[in-house]
């Protein structure tokens, strides 16, 4: 690639920037080199952050600004099986920020025995074996359930009380949870969901899903 701004043998500071075609800001007449760190015409600048071969952005402002949702970080993820729907959902939390939130509910799911029940759902929180922002996202396009697909939620999580009480049965506990949580509710307690508008609509209709329970948004890729 050639500069169209080189006159003399001396450096000659390129001063031009075009989408297609980015010249490195320091250019020789007889070596012109690209400059490896651009990739759009508007930011010359690229976060030199971005190493360790994941393709995970880091917490700068640079990446921040490159995407609408975050592409950094580990997540948590939720676990929901549902014996109705025969399907397990995953729920992937961002932790940075969700750290005294996501422990929280750990210590109260940590207090019940989970056991199948036709009408409820069972839930498990995995808090150490965490998964990058590329995973999560990806796991969101994986087509194995008919009634919801995994979700991917980036924002700040509250603080979730599933009221228990000391005297509560074992399936009081658990109905308890499902009431709360049950059929994807924790999107309830989280905002900031990294949804592909194009790609996801919600479930219209009970013959699309048997769960669609009034007041319930269950989440459905559409199938092209």
């Amino acid at each position: 690639m050639e500069s169209n701004k080189v006159e003399e043998c001396d450096k000659v500071e390129c001063d031009k920037v075009e989408c297609d075609k980015v010249e490195c800001d320091k250019v020789e007449c007889d070596k012109v080199e690209e400059c490896d760190k651009v990739e759009e015409c508007d930011k010359v600048e690229e976060c030199d952050s971005v190493s360790n071969n994941s393709g995970e952005m880091c917490d700068c402002e640079v990446c921040r600004q490159k995407s609408s949702h975050i592409k950094y970080g580990k997540y948590a993820i939720l676990m929901e099986t549902n014996c109705e729907e025969c399907e397990s959902w995953l729920y992937f939390i961002r932790c940075k920020g969700n750290e005294k939130a996501l422990q929280h509910l750990q210590n109260q799911l940590e207090k019940i025995e989970w056991v199948i029940d036709e009408n409820l759902s069972t839930f498990d929180l995995d808090l150490v074996n965490l998964v990058s922002a590329n995973t999560a996202k990806e796991m969101t396009y994986v087509e194995l359930n008919s009634c919801s697909f995994n979700r991917k939620f980036d924002g700040k999580l509250d603080m979730v009380n599933f009221g228990i009480k000391k005297r509560d049965r074992n399936s009081r506990k658990m109905a308890r949870v499902f009431e709360t949580l049950g059929y994807g509710k924790i999107d309830e307690y989280i905002d900031d969901e990294d949804i592909d508008e194009d790609n996801l609509t919600l479930c219209s209709s009970s013959s699309e899903c048997s769960s669609n329970h009034s007041g319930i948004k269950i989440i459905r890729k559409n199938i092209k």
